[in-house]
Formats: structure tokens, C-alpha cells, sequence
């Protein structure tokens, strides 16, 4: 006489997990968002520049710095 076997157990896997489902997709970045950062020494460079440009008129550190780095992010040199 042949042995029965014992029904098989299943559990319900959530949508998300199973074998068939959609996987999600991987974010891409372009190659824009990719490049490096200017570096604090050619932020302080163009800095410089900015503050020839200006007549070397003290007092405008802060956005010399900051506006250094837009324009290097900018591809401007």
C-alpha cells in the first residue's frame, strides 16, 4: 500500500514579493548630476577673481564665495 503524503503548507507571499511581480525600477542620474563638485581650492581662486573684478573692495567674502561656486557649478571659469 502506498504511503499518502501529507497536503503541502503554502503561505501567501505579498504581491510585492513574489517571483512574477514587477521589480522596481533603479534610479538613473544623469551625467550632469554625476560631476564632481568644485573643489575648495577653485572656490576660493575664482573667489579671488571676483573680488579683483569688484575693485578689491573688502567686505563681500560671503558672496564672493558663494557666487565662486555657482559660477564653477555653471561651468563658468
Amino acid at each position: 500500500m502506498a504511503k499518502q503524503q501529507a497536503p503541502k503548507r503554502t503561505t501567501k507571499v505579498p504581491a510585492a514579493q513574489a517571483a512574477d511581480a514587477p521589480r522596481p525600477r533603479r534610479t538613473t542620474t544623469t551625467r550632469k548630476a554625476v560631476q564632481a563638485a568644485p573643489s575648495a581650492q577653485d572656490i576660493a581662486t575664482r573667489a579671488y577673481y571676483r573680488y579683483l573684478e569688484r575693485g578689491r573692495v573688502p567686505g563681500f567674502e560671503v558672496e564672493d564665495w558663494l557666487g565662486a561656486e555657482a559660477d564653477l557649478r555653471n561651468g563658468l571659469k
